[in-house]
C-alpha cells in the first residue's frame, strides 16, 4: 500500500503544477532530512551490533551451527546470518555452553514474513515478503510445529569447553506437520530419537541378556501406547455445532421456549439434531461389524480397538451430556417433534449398551494384558511355559465378562494369539528382524524351526485339552471355529517345513564342497545356483501370505531332483566303467560315505552282485586249474602259502557279499539270490580246501620230534669238519607256525611250544656256527712250526665238543651253558695262538734288524767291484722279505 495516497489525491484536486512539486521534491524539508540522517545513523548502529554478534559465535557455536545446517540441508553460512538476526538467539546459544545455562534449545529454518527490524539486514521492500531463515528459541518457549532441530545437553553443572564439545552436546531432529498436543511430541520423541538411540548401544554393563530384553520389550511397549493413544485422541468423535443457533437462540431458557414456536428456525434444530443422530448411529454400526483387522495384529491390538471404541463412545456420551445437545434436544420436545425423539431414545439405549460394552471389555481385556505379555518379549521356551496360564485365564474371563464371551470376541482374542505366536516365531528366527533368513546357517534355523513348531503344537494342544475340559465340568463352551483359528497357524507351519526342506538340502549337499571325486562339481553347483537364485528374492518369505515363495520352491525342488538324477546317471556311468565287482565296490563305498539317498546305490549294489556272479564261475575255474601247484608268495611255506593262497581267492568273493549283507533289500532281490547260493557253494569249497592242508600240517608236525633230539653238531669223518645240526625243517615249522597265528588257525602244543622257544634255539644255534666258523678258520692257520705248540689245546677243544655230537640236543637244559663253554674255550684257543704270533713276530725283526745293520756297516777286508757288492746285498734283503712275509702271513 502507498502511505502517500491521499496526498496526492488532494495534489490533484487542488490543481497543483508538476513544476511546483519537483521544486518541492528537490528541496527537502528540515525535519526530513534529520529524519533521515537519524534512520540512517540507526541502520549503521544496527549493522555494527550485527558484526558484534557474528564475533561472539565460537567454535562451540559454530560447530553445533554446521551439524543443525547439514541436518536441515542448507549452508552454514545461511544459518548463521538467521542466528545473529535477533540478540536472543545469540544468548540461548551462547548460554548452551555455559554453567547452570539451559539444558535444551531448539533451532528451526523456516519461511517467515520479512527480516526483523533490530536484525541489521531489514529492508523496507522486503517487509511483507516471505524469507527462509534459522531461529534459535529455549525448549520451553517453543510452539511445536514444522521441523526443528533440537541440541541438548545432559547436565549444566560446568560449562562446556572445546575439548569436550562433542562428548556434551546431543543433537536430533524432530518433525511435527501439524500444531499438536504434547502427547504427539513425545510420540515422536520416542519413535525418531530415544528408540534408535537406545538401539545403538552395543554395551550395557553388567546387564544380563533376559534383562535386556525386558527392557526393551517395555520401551517397545509404551511406544506402541503412546501410537495408540494418538491414534484414539485423533478418532475422537467431533460434532458441528452452530453457535450462532446455539448461543444467539438457544443459550437461555426463554430463548429455547420461543424458537420452538419458530417453524423455520425449529427446522434448523431438527437439521442439526439429525445430523448428529445419523453421525452417531454410523458410529454404533460400525462398532457392531466384524473389523478386519491386519495379519500381524495380536492380542494387544483388540485392546487398543476396544479403548478407541470406548473413547468414541464416551466422547458420545459427553457431547449428548452437554448443554448445547440438550438445549437443541429441549427445543424439539416443545416443538413436538417427536419422530427425532423417538429415534433418538432408541440410539441413546444403544449408546449406552455399547458404552457399557467398551468399558467392560476394556476391563476385562487389560487384565489379560499380563497373560499375553510372553508372547511379546520371551523365547519360545517361556511361551510354552505361559501358555496354560493364559488359556486359564480367557477361560476364567469369559465365564464372568458380560459381553466378551460371545462367539465374535472369543474367535478375535483366539485368532489374535494365534497372530501374535507367529509374529514372535518370525521375530525369534529372524531375531527381531536383525539377521536375514538366509544369513542363518542351516543347523541354526532347522533348530529354530523346530523350537517354533513346538510352541505351536503346545498352543494346539493346550486349546484342545482346556475345551475338553470345559466340556467335562459343563462350563458354557466357547462357540468359536477351531479351523478359522488355526487357519494362520498351519499356513505357517506349511511355510515352515518348506523352509526346513530348504535348508536340510543344503546340509545334505553341503558334503559336495568337501569332497575330491572328480565331476561332481557341476552337481554342487547347480544346487548352490538354485539356493541363490531362491534366497536372492526381495520378498520375506516367513510371510506365509506371500504365493510367490511357493512358485520359487517348486523351481528350487524341481532344479534340485534334476541334479539329483544327474548324480545317479553320473554313478551308473563310474560303475560300469569298472572291470571287477572289487572295483565297483570301492567307487560306491566312496559314495556311499557322501550319504546321499538320491544316489540309489541299492540298484548299483544288484549290478555288483550280478558281477560278482559271473566272477565266481571265472575263479572257480581259476582254483581247479592251480589247486594243485597254487602260487604261494616269496618267502611263505608250503602250508601256510597254500592257505593265504585259497584265502585270496575266496577274499575277492567275500569283500562285496560282506557289503552286500548290510543292504538286506539288495539280498533279497531274485537275481542277488543265486549269486548267495553259488557264493555258499564256493566258500563249502574252500573251507573244504583249508581245512585240509590244515589237517595236513597238524600230521606232519608230529614227525618233528625226532630232529629236536639229534644232537647238535655233526663231525664230517674225512676232513674232521665241524657242522650245526639244526634242520631246515625245524625253522620252516617255526614259520609255519607263526602264519598259522597270523592266519588265526589252530596250532599244535609242540609246534607253539618251539615257536615260543625260538629264541632259545636258534640263539645258540647262531653262536654256535659262528664260533665253528671262527674255529675252522684257526686250524686252517696253522703251519706245521705251530702243530706241536697248538696240539694240547685242540685237543682240549675236542673233548669239550664230544657231548655236543653225542647227547647235548636242541631240547637239552644245559644247551645254553654247553655253547657258551666251547666258545670261551675256542676263544682262549684264539688268544693263545695270537700270543705266539707276536712271540715270533718280534723275533724275526729283531733278526730282519741284524742283517739290515750287517749289510750297511759290514765292509769286506779284500777290495770288491761294485757291482758284485750291489748283487749280493739284493739276495740277502729278498731272502729276508720273504721269510718276513711268511711269517706275517701266518
Amino acid at each position: 500500500m502507498d502511505p502517500e495516497r491521499n496526498v496526492k489525491r488532494l495534489r490533484k484536486l487542488f490543481g497543483v503544477s508538476r513544476t511546483i512539486l519537483k521544486r518541492a521534491a528537490r528541496r527537502p524539508s528540515v525535519s526530513d532530512q534529520e529524519r533521515e540522517e537519524q534512520q540512517r545513523k540507526r541502520f549503521q548502529l544496527l549493522r555494527e551490533l550485527r558484526q558484534q554478534r557474528i564475533s561472539s559465535l565460537g567454535a562451540n557455536q559454530r560447530y553445533v551451527l554446521e551439524i543443525c545446517a547439514d541436518m536441515s540441508g542448507v549452508d552454514t553460512e545461511e544459518v548463521v546470518t538467521g542466528i545473529v538476526d535477533e540478540s536472543k538467539y545469540v544468548e540461548n546459544l551462547n548460554g548452551l555452553f555455559e554453567e547452570k545455562g539451559p539444558l535444551a534449545i531448539m533451532l528451526c529454518n523456516a519461511y517467515m514474513i520479512g527480516y526483523p527490524p533490530e536484525s541489521g539486514r531489514y529492508q523496507e521492500k522486503l517487509k511483507y515478503t516471505v524469507v527462509q531463515r534459522t531461529i534459535c528459541s529455549r525448549a520451553d518457549t517453543v510452539d511445536m510445529i514444522g521441523k526443528w532441530m533440537v541440541v541438548y545437553r545432559q547436565q549444566n553443572e560446568r560449562s562446556i569447553d572445546n575439548r569436550t564439545v562433542s562428548d556434551d552436546i546431543g543433537l536430533f531432529l524432530i518433525n511435527s506437520d501439524d500444531r499438536s498436543s504434547c502427547l504427539n511430541v513425545v510420540k515422536l520423541f520416542m519413535d525418531q530419537v530415544l528408540k534408535p538411540s537406545i538401539e545403538a548401544v552395543t554395551e550395557f554393563g553388567l546387564a544380563e541378556k533376559e534383562q535386556l530384553q525386558k527392557f526393551f520389550h517395555i520401551l517397545n511397549m509404551y511406544n506402541t501406547f503412546l501410537k495408540s493413544s494418538d491414534t484414539t485422541v485423533s478418532t475422537l468423535v467431533n460434532f458441528d455445532v452452530s453457535h450462532e443457533l446455539f448461543k444467539g437462540f438457544l443459550l437461555v431458557r426463554w430463548q429455547i421456549e420461543a424458537s420452538s414456536k419458530i417453524v423455520s428456525r425449529v427446522r434448523l434444530v431438527e437439521r442439526y439434531f439429525q445430523q448428529w443422530l445419523r453421525q452417531i448411529q454410523s458410529i454404533l454400526v460400525e462398532g457392531k461389524q466384524i473389523q478386519r483387522d491386519t495379519p500381524d495384529a495380536g492380542p494387544l491390538q483388540m485392546l487398543v480397538n476396544w479403548r478407541r471404541m470406548l473413547a468414541r463412545y464416551t466422547s458420545i456420551t459427553e457431547f449428548v451430556t452437554s448443554r448445547a445437545f440438550n438445549n437443541h434436544k429441549d427445543c424439539l420436545t416443545l416443538s413436538r417433534s417427536s419422530k427425532l425423539l423417538n429415534r433418538w431414545a432408541e440410539i441413546d439405549n444403544q449408546v449406552t449398551l455399547a458404552l457399557n460394552e467398551a468399558k467392560d471389555n476394556v476391563r476385562y481385556i487389560s487384565s489379560l494384558q499380563k497373560f499375553w505379555d510372553p508372547l511379546y518379549r520371551s523365547s519360545p521356551d517361556d511361551i510354552i511355559s505361559s501358555l496354560p496360564g493364559l488359556m486359564v485365564a480367557i477361560r476364567n474371563v469369559s465365564k464372568t465378562a458380560h459381553y466378551l464371551n460371545t462367539p465374535v470376541n472369543v474367535t478375535g482374542l483366539m485368532v489374535k494369539i494365534s497372530n501374535q505366536i507367529t509374529i514372535t516365531s518370525k521375530n525369534y528366527i529372524t531375531d527381531n528382524e536383525h539377521r536375514s533368513l538366509w544369513d542363518i546357517s542351516s543347523s541354526e534355523l532347522i533348530e529354530k524351526i523346530e523350537k517354533c513348531k513346538e510352541v505351536i503344537y503346545n498352543y494346539k494342544n493346550i486349546y484342545v485339552h482346556t475345551v475338553e475340559e470345559m466340556k467335562n465340568s459343563n462350563e458354557k463352551p466357547w462357540i468359536v471355529s477351531s479351523v478359522y483359528i488355526f487357519t494362520c497357524l498351519e499356513k505357517f507351519l506349511q511355510r515352515l517345513d518348506k523352509i526346513k526342506w530348504i535348508a536340510n538340502t543344503e546340509i545334505t549337499y553341503s558334503i559336495l564342497d568337501r569332497i575330491m571325486i572328480s565331476g561332481m562339481e557341476k552337481f554342487n553347483s547347480m544346487i548352490k545356483g538354485a539356493r541363490i537364485t531362491i534366497s536372492s528374492q526381495m520378498y520375506d518369505p516367513l510371510n506365509y501370505r506371500i504365493d510367490n515363495f511357493d512358485m520359487d520352491f517348486n523351481k528350487f525342488v524341481k532344479e534340485v531332483e534334476e541334479a539329483e538324477v544327474e548324480m545317479q546317471q553320473f554313478v551308473k556311468l563310474l560303475s560300469t566303467e569298472c572291470p571287477s565287482a572289487e572295483s565297483v565296490m570301492l567307487v560306491l563305498k566312496r559314495f556311499e560315505a557322501l550319504s546321499l539317498e538320491c544316489l540309489c546305490l541299492d540298484r548299483r549294489y544288484l549290478e555288483v552282485a550280478e558281477m560278482l556272479e559271473k566272477e565266481m564261475f571265472l575263479l572257480k575255474d581259476v582254483y581247479n586249474e592251480e589247486r594243485g601247484n597254487p602260487f604261494i608268495p616269496r618267502n611263505l611255506p608250503p602250508f601256510a602259502g597254500r592257505i593265504v593262497w585259497i584265502r585270496s581267492i575266496f577274499k575277492k568273493i567275500d569283500i562285496p557279499v560282506q557289503a552286500l549283507k548290510l543292504r538286506q533289500c539288495v539280498l533279497a532281490h531274485k537275481k542277488a539270490q543265486r549269486t548267495v547260493r553259488y557264493y555258499n557253494y564256493m566258500n563249502g569249497i574252500i573251507c573244504h580246501y583249508e581245512m585240509a592242508y590244515h589237517k595236513a600240517w597238524f600230521d606232519y608236525v608230529e614227525e618233528f620230534r625226532c630232529l629236536l633230539n639229534a644232537p647238535i653238531m655233526t663231525i664230517s669223518k674225512d676232513e674232521a669238519l665241524y657242522t650245526v645240526n639244526l634242520d631246515r625243517s625245524i625253522l620252516q615249522l617255526m614259520s609255519e607256525t607263526e602264519w598259522m597265528w597270523k592266519l588265526h588257525l589252530e596250532v599244535p602244543n609242540m609246534a607253539a611250544t618251539v615257536t615260543y622257544c625260538k629264541d632259545r634255539i636258534l640263539q645258540p644255534a647262531t653262536t654256535l656256527k659262528l664260533t665253528l666258523q671262527r674255529f675252522d678258520r684257526l686250524r686252517e692257520s696253522l703251519t706245521p712250526v705251530f702243530i706241536n705248540i697248538m696240539r694240547f689245546r685242540l685237543q682240549e677243544v675236542s673233548i669239550l665238543l664230544k657231548p655236543s655230537l653225542s647227547f647235548i640236543t636242541w631240547i637239552s637244559e644245559n644247551l645254553q651253558d654247553n655253547v657258551e663253554k666251547i666258545c670261551h674255550k675256542i676263544k682262549d684257543v684264539e688268544i693263545f695262538f695270537n700270543m705266539i704270533l707276536d712271540i715270533e713276530e718280534q723275533r724275526i725283526l729283531k733278526e730282519m734288524y741284524s742283517v739290515s745293520e750287517f749289510l750297511y756297516i759290514y765292509v769286506p777286508e779284500e777290495p770288491v767291484s761294485s757291482y758284485k757288492f750291489l748283487e749280493e746285498s739284493n739276495k740277502l734283503r729278498a731272502e729276508i722279505g720273504n721269510v718276513y712275509e711268511t711269517h706275517c702271513f701266518h
